[in-house]
Order: structure tokens, then C-alpha cells, then sequence
């Protein structure tokens, strides 16, 4: 029998974790969902098709059911050759199950294999069956196929196990992570599963809902929200019906909603039929983009007439401008998938406007970044990024100046440069084909994580005659963050600050309007002051961010120090140490203040805390000194000139 290869990035998504030197690092059972301490590997020569390793000493065998749970595998028994438990495993993680003969050694019922004897449903044999999934990969719905068919018995997921009977819950599309997972915005919606698994075993993405033809249901719309539809429907009345009743839901919701028919089929024939007759795959898309775009004015003129429907006012037509109301209860029952991050706590999937001054090195932090992403290495210090595909726009950069920078930056000894880094220094406006551009590219790469947009002056369009600033701004970003959303990556834009803005906040330094940082999903901005380089964050997904930041000259890269709340205290008490070693005399806060810049009150609350501490000795007039200095210091003179009590006044006697 064949051994099939799982695909782990569908197993690791199942699994809550990613894919690492060809296995997969996953939380381990009862552990939160940013744990990594169970490792599996996928081997058709072990027992049970994969071995699994836990860092934190759970029990292996708790571990491989926790493993078998949430693939949606039933629990191992001895009858399974290795290489049938391979083969079963790569379905279950590609959520295919595909139809096998009657006969076939991997049909079992909900107690397991018996004896390769094929489930049944009520004495009829299941010759195949279908796992819907969550978002997240957990099943949900089985829909078993009979022979002879015309009935479709229906499971739900337990948590444990598969149990008689639909789901309570909501309805799912078929092949939902695919939906999620897949780069390209175009779903195509059969009638039925087989359908969906045919197109998808030929790189389409394909889904459809349980239950048959006739069964569409309104939970099902928001998944589809911003696609591009083709509904192939079957070739007979009910086939039509369905496709008209599943584009009338999804029209104003989907970007797009065609009804295709697809030219030769038989009568009741479907595109699995539409494909064994030789179907050209590679013009089924620009075939169905030739049928007209389904409209819900259509919808709304069949549906409410004459007679309207219960609840509906007799003779209204339906605004295909309308809003979507919805209630709380249906939001609740929702299920979206998790954010990503391109740099953990950092960059989110969306729109990311890095702000700073010229010649502060932005340009550096975003190319380390994005190199660090196309070889899913470290920035920033200790920050791992996941792998993807970057495509860097080095808009003020010539091809020699980026080599150059790139040489510093990953090293003259460094192994072959990352192929998934991807680079242009000249492109188009954005109201010029830039944004287009942008999606071709997008369209085109095998895992697009990042876009860098260096600088947004090269970049935005230009502004109009009767646009407002505010307008200009924000329309400069609109397009790249509407980009990022549709395609959940994540596009950071470069740009500059003003040479003076409001010291309390940072995010009012961003050259031009508020329209910028409205439009974006989360501002950075890289400033520098006495105090030395902060980077400040500020987002929808992510939290607020104040971290001390340090160029390294020598490896033209950024590392992140700490809270710059807590560096900051670090580098001030190290001052008045220097300052007060380097004195002849003990000083005064107001000294120490004029000595060494930092505001009175910071250094009387600072001296404060240090001579609680040990760490700075004070003299008993209101004066302080460093512990090497402090046998000079003259304690037992308590007399106090006139300069001193004038010194004292000004300080506020002896309390610091």
C-alpha cells in the first residue's frame, strides 16, 4: 500500500503549534496555548505512524491520544498496518477523506476497526465519509455516504469521539481551514463533498455545505465575506435552485457571486463529472469569470413580491446597499481564526505605519526584520519570527546600496541569502497599479508573511485637487491596509516624523494628519532622546508598547533592551554614580540635576530610592555622595554656614 507524506502545516495548524525541522513543536495535553513542549514526528516505520517526545515529562502515551484527539483520529488499535495509519493520518490533516472501496482495511465504526469489517449505518455499508472542521482544525460534523446512496447520516465531534446525530452549533463550511489558510481570495462552492475534494485534489480551494442540495444556511455567509464566488451548479432543477439560493445569501457579503454552468454536462451531472470528462482545469477559472456577477437586486425582486414573506412588509424591496445586522448570540457563536504575527508582540497581520526621524535607521530595523522573516531566523535580539515570504521595497535604495546593507546585516560569512526574500527599488504609485501590483505578487508567492513599503512618500498617490489633508493621508494607507486585510499578512509602511512634536506623545511626531495612524492597524514610532532610543507602539492587536531600543553599529542591526521604563532607571541611576564619584564634594539634588540634565524631581525621587539602597550615601545635609568618596566627607562639622542653609532652603532641607 502506499505511504502517504502528511501535510504538516495542516497537523501543526490542527495542533495548535508550527512546523520545525520536519515535525512539529504543539502545546502538550492541559497545557496553555503558547506552550511548545510536545513534540511529533511523523514516521511510517513507528508503531503508530508518529512518535512523540514531551519536554515537560507528560506521559507519552496521554500525549499520542491527545495527538490522536485532536487530528480527529479514533484511538489506535493493533489491527492497523503502519502504513494504513500514515495514509489515514495525512487525510485526517488535509481534512480529505476520500471514498474507498467497500472492502477498504480503514473503514471502522465508532468502537474501532472489527476485523476490517466496513462501518454501517442501519445494515447499510458507509463507502465514505467527510470531516467538516472548525477554524482552528477541531472536528466538528462527519457526513457518512451509504451504498446505495441517497441518505447521508450525520456525527458530531464529542471531544473525544464521534457520537450520532448534527452538531448544535452553527453550521461550517466544508474544508473550512483551506477557506482560511489559502492565499487566494477565489472559493468555489459545489453541491456536494466529493465535489469540493475533487476540485481540491487539483489546487482549487472548493467548499460546500452539509446536507445537500436546497440546505444553505445564513451561518455560513461571514466566512465568505470579501470573496471572490463561483457556485458550480449540478445540471437538474434542484442543482439550479440550490445555486440561486446560496448566491442570493451571499451576494453583498461576498466581493463577488457568479452562478457558473458548466458547459457538457450530462443530465444531474456535476463538475465531478464536469472533470472525468476532461474539464480544463487550467481555464476553469477565467471560464467562470465569464458568467455574469449575481446581483441582489435579482434576489430581492424574487423574493419579496406580491406575497412577501412572514415578518417582511408587503411590496419592500431590499437595499443591496443595506448594512448586515446581526445579534450578539450569533456573534458569539462564531469562529475566527487566531491573529498571526510576523514579530511576536510587535507586527501583526494588517497595516503597520513605522514612524521616525531621517537617518535614525528605520530602513535597517525593517530590512533586519524582513530578512529574519524570509529565513524564519531572530530580530530584534531574541524575537523569532515565522518563515514567510517578503517582498521589500527599497523605494530611496539603488540595487548596489542594498546589497551592501544586506551584506552588513546578515554578515560577509553568512550562508546563501534568503529566496524568499523578494525586492524591487522602483514601483508604481499606489493609484497607478501600485496596490495591484502589490496582490499580483501576493497571488504569486507560495507563503507571503510580509510586504515593507520603504518609504510611503515614494508610494502614495498624489493628492488630489479637491481632497483635504486629512483625506490624502488616509487614503494612502486605505488600500494597503484594506490588502493586508484580505489576505491576513501583514504590510508595514515606512515613514517619517516631524522635526518638532508634542514630548508627552510620541504618536503625535508622525509627519502629516491623524489620517495616517487612523488608517493603519497599529502605529511604531522610533524616537531618540537624551534618555537614548525608545520604540512606542500603539494598535488594534497589539498592546501598548514603550521598549528601550540599541543600534548595534558593527552588525547594523536593533536589539530590544527592556521596558524603557525600567532601562531607563538603570541608565539614570548609573549617571548620578558616575556624576557623584566623579565629585570633590557631596551634592545636592538640585546639583546632581543641573550636573547631569535629568528633570529635580526625577533625582530627589532617584537619590531617594539608591541611598534606601545602599547604592549612594547620604552626608546628613541634604547631600549625597558616592560610597568610594564618602570616608572624605566631613560628618562631624554640624555647623551651618549661612551658603549652607541657603543650600538647604533651595533643596528642601533634608528630605530628598
Amino acid at each position: 500500500m502506499n505511504v502517504y507524506s502528511p501535510d504538516l502545516h495542516a497537523a501543526a495548524r490542527n495542533l495548535g503549534g508550527e512546523v520545525v525541522k520536519g515535525g512539529i513543536l504543539c502545546p502538550g495535553p492541559g497545557h496553555s496555548a503558547k506552550d511548545r513542549s510536545l513534540s511529533v514526528k511523523f514516521d511510517h516505520k513507528a508503531p503508530d505512524g508518529f512518535v512523540v517526545h514531551s519536554f515537560a515529562g507528560d506521559d507519552p502515551i496521554a500525549c499520542k491520544d491527545y495527538v490522536r484527539a485532536k487530528l480527529g483520529f479514533p484511538q489506535w488499535e493493533p489491527t492497523d498496518a503502519p502504513s494504513d495509519i500514515m495514509e489515514r493520518i495525512a487525510e485526517r490533516a488535509r481534512g480529505i477523506h476520500a471514498t474507498r472501496p467497500a472492502t477498504h482495511p480503514l473503514d471502522f465504526n465508532d468502537a474501532g476497526p472489527q476485523g476490517g469489517q466496513r462501518r454501517t449505518y442501519k445494515g447499510k455499508p458507509i463507502v465514505a465519509e467527510y470531516i467538516y472542521r472548525q477554524a482552528d482544525g477541531t472536528p466538528y460534523l462527519r457526513v457518512n455516504r451509504l451504498e446505495p446512496k441517497g441518505d447521508f447520516p450525520q456525527e458530531h465531534w464529542t471531544g473525544s469521539g464521534w457520537a450520532w446525530g448534527k452538531p448544535k452549533g452553527p453550521k461550517v463550511p466544508y474544508r473550512l481551514p483551506e477557506m482560511l489558510a489559502a492565499v487566494h481570495d477565489t472559493v468555489f462552492v459545489c453541491e456536494g463533498e466529493k465535489d469540493a475534494d475533487a476540485l481540491a485534489e487539483r489546487g482549487f480551494v472548493a467548499t460546500t455545505c452539509s446536507e445537500g442540495a436546497g440546505k444553505w444556511s445564513p451561518d455560513l455567509n461571514e466566512w465568505f465575506r470579501g470573496k471572490t464566488v463561483f457556485i458550480l451548479a449540478d445540471n437538474d432543477e434542484a442543482g439550479a435552485d440550490h445555486a440561486r439560493k446560496a448566491a442570493e445569501s451571499l451576494a453583498g457579503i461576498a466581493a463577488t457571486v457568479r452562478i457558473v454552468n458548466l458547459p457538457g454536462l450530462p443530465e444531474k451531472g456535476d463538475v465531478s463529472d464536469w472533470l472525468a470528462a476532461g474539464g480544463d482545469t487550467a481555464g476553469l477559472v477565467e471560464l467562470c469569470g465569464s458568467f455574469p456577477i449575481f446581483t441582489r437586486s435579482e434576489a430581492a425582486a424574487r423574493d419579496y413580491g406580491d406575497a412577501a414573506p412572514e415578518g417582511c412588509v408587503a411590496g419592500a424591496r431590499e437595499d443591496e446597499n443595506a448594512p448586515t445586522i446581526r445579534t450578539a448570540a450569533e456573534l458569539r457563536r462564531k469562529e475566527f481564526a487566531p491573529i498571526r504575527y510576523v514579530v511576536p508582540g510587535l507586527i501583526a497581520e494588517g497595516c503597520t505605519l513605522l514612524a521616525g526621524r531621517p537617518k535614525l535607521g528605520k530602513s535597517w530595523l525593517m530590512l533586519d526584520v524582513g530578512l529574519a522573516v524570509a529565513a524564519g531566523r531572530i530580530c530584534l535580539g531574541e524575537t523569532q519570527c515565522e518563515q514567510g515570504d517578503v517582498l521589500y521595497l527599497a523605494l530611496e535604495d539603488n540595487e548596489r546600496r542594498l546589497q551592501g546593507r544586506i551584506d552588513r546585516v546578515l554578515g560577509a560569512f553568512a550562508p546563501e541569502w534568503p529566496a524568499a526574500f523578494h525586492y524591487a527599488t522602483e514601483w508604481p504609485r499606489a493609484n497607478d497599479g501600485g496596490i495591484a501590483a502589490i496582490r499580483n505578487w501576493i497571488a504569486k508567492a507560495k507563503n507571503p508573511r510580509l510586504v515593507v513599503v520603504d518609504v510611503l512618500a515614494m508610494f502614495k498617490p498624489v493628492r488630489g485637487d479637491k481632497e483635504t489633508l486629512y483625506e490624502a493621508d488616509y487614503n494612502a494607507i486605505k488600500g494597503l491596509q484594506a490588502l493586508a486585510g484580505e489576505f491576513n499578512i501583514a504590510i508595514v509602511v515606512v515613514h517619517h516624523t516631524r522635526k518638532s512634536g508634542a514630548e508627552h506623545d510620541p504618536f503625535e511626531k508622525v509627519s502629516g494628519t491623524l489620517g495616517l495612524s487612523g488608517a493603519a492597524d497599529t502605529t511604531l514610532v522610533l524616537d531618540r532622546d537624551g534618555n537614548g532610543a525608545t520604540l512606542y507602539g500603539r494598535g488594534r492587536d497589539v498592546e501598548e508598547i514603550e521598549v528601550a531600543v540599541k543600534f548595534d553599529r558593527d552588525l547594523c542591526r536593533w536589539r530590544i533592551l527592556g521596558k524603557a521604563e525600567e532601562v531607563r532607571r538603570t541608565d539614570e541611576r548609573a549617571v548620578i554614580l558616575d556624576t557623584l564619584k566623579e565629585a570633590d564634594e557631596p551634592l545636592s539634588p538640585s546639583d546632581l540635576s543641573a550636573a547631569t540634565g535629568m528633570p529635580n524631581l526625577n533625582v530627589r525621587q532617584l537619590l531617594f530610592k539608591m541611598a534606601k539602597a545602599g547604592e549612594v550615601v547620604k552626608t546628613g545635609r541634604g547631600r549625597y555622595a558616592h560610597p568610594d568618596n564618602s570616608q572624605n566627607t566631613d560628618n562631624n562639622d554640624n555647623k551651618i554656614t549661612n551658603l549652607d542653609a541657603y543650600r538647604a532652603a533651595k533643596d528642601g532641607g533634608d528630605d530628598a
